[in-house]
């Protein structure tokens, strides 16, 4: 999909005919501005301004939210696994090598291990099985408005208290 998007962009930018490779670099590294995995990052940095105006762009650019929630939840479920593994006096780079971190991602993993304990991190895990609810209609709800409160929840910056008896106490753990 993503694919014919980009030839169609390229056909509406330089008309019928063939287009070179710096026409196509182009039209690429424009469309590569909003990326599900720099989102990622950018909520677990915390980064919660940046990644808001990413989901944004990726919501104007087409994004599908199953793949937006399913890169979320990929990211918290190994957060969650580190996060326990750190709390049961896992040294962070000995973890960080036995799942594999890139070098460029430690950061963004360590400030998220700093940010929320593994019951938080749990806790969002949970949340992003809500929003999965509300994709699949089993649950009320605006899809991108879930999406959204899930990112800065991730990021340390929740638009809402938690409601629940279970969530407060989750949240008091913090």
């Amino acid at each position: 999909m993503a694919a014919d998007q980009a030839i169609e962009k390229l056909a509406l930018l330089h008309g019928p005919g063939s287009v070179d490779s710096e026409q196509v670099a182009g039209a690429v590294a424009d469309s590569a501005r909003f990326d599900i995995f720099a989102l990622t990052d950018c909520a677990l940095a915390g980064e919660a301004a940046r990644a808001v105006r990413m989901l944004d762009g990726l919501r104007a650019e087409g994004a599908e939210p199953p793949v937006v929630l399913w890169a979320l939840t990929r990211e918290l479920r190994l957060v969650c696994v580190m996060a326990a593994e750190v709390a049961d006096g896992g040294a962070v780079e000995a973890v960080f090598a036995a799942h594999r971190v890139w070098e460029k991602r430690k950061a963004s993993l360590r400030a998220a291990l700093r940010r929320h304990p593994p019951a938080r991190w749990r806790g969002l895990l949970g949340r992003a099985a809500r929003v999965e609810r509300v994709i699949k209609g089993r649950a009320q709800g605006s899809v991108w408005d879930e999406l959204l409160q899930l990112l800065l929840a991730i990021a340390g910056r929740p638009l809402f208290a938690p409601a629940s008896g279970a969530q407060a106490a989750v949240r008091a753990q913090a």
